[in-house]
């Protein structure tokens, strides 16, 4: 019903990446566990979270799905006050950066460094 009125707290974040020189497939999957299990253990609220790698192995595309913008901001100070922050951004730049939903405020200014393109429901809904 939330998914019906526009009101859905739930977001979904896309991010399209390359691989950066010198990482092979086998390297992005190895971070990729990291990254997985710290989600895991840390951020009970992000109920999805998962990589697509290319064929080649130069391209990878990110779904992640938080209840929140509450819990995407935790997941966001975990990243960048965490292990995983330096990693990730040695593996990958960010091609495309998509926050889909209702995003708070204070979730947009939490990340008002990065390229992000906001975009809001106009139907359907998200599990």
């Amino acid at each position: 019903m939330q998914a019906a009125k526009n009101i859905s707290e739930k977001l979904v974040i896309l991010l399209e990446l390359k691989v950066n020189n010198g990482n092979s497939k086998n390297d992005v999957q190895t971070l990729v566990k990291k990254l997985n299990d710290f989600i895991r253990a840390n951020e009970p609220n992000t109920y999805d979270y998962t990589y697509f790698i290319s064929e080649s192995g130069k391209r990878v595309f990110l779904v992640e799905k938080y209840f929140t913008s509450a819990d995407m901001i935790l997941h966001a100070n975990n990243f960048e006050g965490g292990p995983n922050f330096a990693p990730f951004m040695k593996m990958f730049t960010i091609d495309k950066f998509i926050i889909a939903g209702n995003a708070t405020d204070e979730l947009k200014e939490l990340l008002k460094t990065y390229p992000i393109e906001y975009r809001t429901s106009i139907g359907g809904w998200i599990y």
